[in-house]
């Protein structure tokens, strides 16, 4: 009877036990469910002149994120901007975002990226896939570890084209001040093209 007793106790502690390994479970799978689904996780990589090797110290890194929208109801709207410079040895490091949602049920899209240095061809990348102004592919786009071989800007392109691609990643969202000051020169060597197109 005794044995029996001690039996009963040892099952239900077992099972009370259990109980609470799968509670912090099921509390950590949420949890982990919830914090990525509300935001990004880092980034990282590289910038590195593609004629040198050498990597580029001050090159401007923009991220933004979208929404999907949801059912046709609400059109895509900014989830999340970041930007930052990379360092002496052209790295570069986005931590993570968290994601801004005006539905809650409502998708976001991967990333687009934009690098930029006054100087350089731009590069921008979305869906795994990265291209510069030219309209050629670059590498392909990684969330960790990522790449981007920069290109001098070749002087027979036109700066007020390369000027407005930029700016057509930059006027989307909230304002970003590294870029807004690092394409200021850009903007004055496109104003010049303008006056000269004119003059002409």
């Amino acid at each position: 009877m005794e044995n029996e007793c001690r039996w009963q106790t040892m099952t239900r502690r077992r099972k009370i036990l259990l109980l609470l390994i799968l509670l912090i479970f099921t509390l950590l799978s949420g949890w982990l469910w919830w914090y990525c689904r509300n935001h990004t996780l880092p980034r990282s990589g590289q910038v590195i002149d593609a004629e040198t090797g050498k990597p580029i110290e001050g090159a401007i890194v923009c991220m933004q994120w979208k929404t999907g929208g949801f059912l046709g109801v609400a059109g895509p709207s900014f989830a999340a901007l970041y930007e930052t410079k990379t360092d002496s040895q052209g790295k570069y490091y986005v931590p993570s975002q968290h994601l801004k949602r005006r539905i809650w049920l409502e998708g976001v899209d991967d990333e687009e990226v934009l690098v930029y240095k006054d100087g350089y061809e731009g590069y921008q990348a979305f869906l795994n896939k990265g291209w510069y102004f030219g309209g050629e592919y670059g590498e392909p786009y990684h969330r960790r570890n990522n790449q981007v071989l920069l290109r001098a800007f070749n002087t027979s392109w036109s700066h007020e084209e390369h000027f407005e691609w930029i700016r057509v990643f930059r006027i989307e969202g909230d304002l970003k001040p590294l870029l807004e000051q690092e394409i200021q020169k850009e903007e004055e060597r496109a104003q010049e093209d303008l006056r000269g197109f004119k003059d002409f």
